[in-house]
Order: structure tokens, then C-alpha cells, then sequence
């Protein structure tokens, strides 16, 4: 009966560690998988070139010359090749691997594996994009009068120690 006892003591312990234990590269990866993160990255650079030329459009308060669209067209084009070059999947992956591993243990990555590919998982990622790029809007257009309000308040105050000093 001891014997028992000890046995299922251990068992249980050895079950608890497991669950603390780090998670593996493979279910990493899974919830990568599951996550569909490669085509998220890849969303993310479309959603860069999408808004950056109304973002500088809107920043600049009017619309761009010919010879502004091309300068623009050149710059998203520019600006997302040495994105795609420098956050290629193949560079961010490893690192992925190393933030979920810090974070979560096997058994966190097992669940998150799950409700990824439950239903309710499946919907969520299917709409995040559209609810970052809503977001990253929002976010936009709450920016430019800050901005505004932030690059005149930098210009005032140079003007007042440029005064100062005469």
C-alpha cells in the first residue's frame, strides 16, 4: 500500500514538472502553425504599404504632385523590400521560438495550440488583421494633430531659447 502511495506521489510529481517544463521548438512552431504568424507578418507588410501614402498624405494636408506620387511609390517600395530583407520569416522564426519559450511552458503552448484550432481560434485569427489594420488607422488619425500640436510646441520652444540667448 505504501508502495502505492510512493508511486502515485512520484507520478504526480513528475507529471507537475512536466507541465512546467519549457516548450519544445515543435510546439512552438505548431502554434506558429496554428497561429498562421507567417502570413501574419507577411499581413502586416501589405497593411505598411496600404497606409503609408495616405499617412504622409494626410500628414502633409493636401494631395501629392505627380512627382510626389512616384517619390511615395518609391519610398513604400523601398521601405517594405528592406522590410521584407530584414524581417523575413526565416530571420523572425528562431526568435519567435525564444519569446514563446520564455514565456510558456509545454503545457501553456499545448492549450493555446487548441484554441487556435478550435473554431473560436480560427475566427479570431481570420479577423485579427482586419482589427490591427482598423486599429493602426485609428491610431493614425488620432497622430496627426498630436504630431502637429508636438512639432509646434518644439518650434515655440526653440523660438524661447532662442531669445534668451540674445
Amino acid at each position: 500500500m505504501r508502495f502505492r502511495a510512493l508511486l502515485a506521489f512520484f507520478t504526480v510529481c513528475l507529471s507537475l514538472k512536466a507541465a512546467d517544463a519549457p516548450a519544445s521548438d515543435a510546439s512552438i512552431r505548431e502554434i506558429l502553425v496554428a497561429m498562421d504568424a507567417k502570413k501574419l507578418t507577411d499581413n502586416v507588410f501589405a497593411q505598411i504599404d496600404q497606409t503609408l501614402a495616405p499617412s504622409m498624405q494626410q500628414a502633409i494636408g493636401r494631395p501629392f504632385t505627380p512627382e510626389e506620387q512616384q517619390v511615395v511609390a518609391n519610398l513604400s517600395s523601398n521601405l517594405i523590400s528592406s522590410l521584407q530583407k530584414e524581417l523575413s520569416w526565416e530571420k523572425l522564426e528562431p526568435l519567435f521560438i525564444e519569446v514563446y519559450r520564455a514565456n510558456f511552458t509545454e503545457a501553456e503552448v499545448r492549450d493555446l495550440v487548441a484554441f487556435y484550432r478550435s473554431p473560436t481560434g480560427a475566427t479570431l485569427m481570420k479577423k485579427m488583421p482586419g482589427v490591427m489594420q482598423q486599429s493602426m488607422q485609428i491610431v493614425q488619425q488620432r497622430m496627426v494633430p498630436i504630431m502637429q500640436q508636438a512639432q509646434q510646441t518644439i518650434r515655440d520652444t526653440a523660438e524661447g531659447m532662442k531669445k534668451n540667448t540674445k
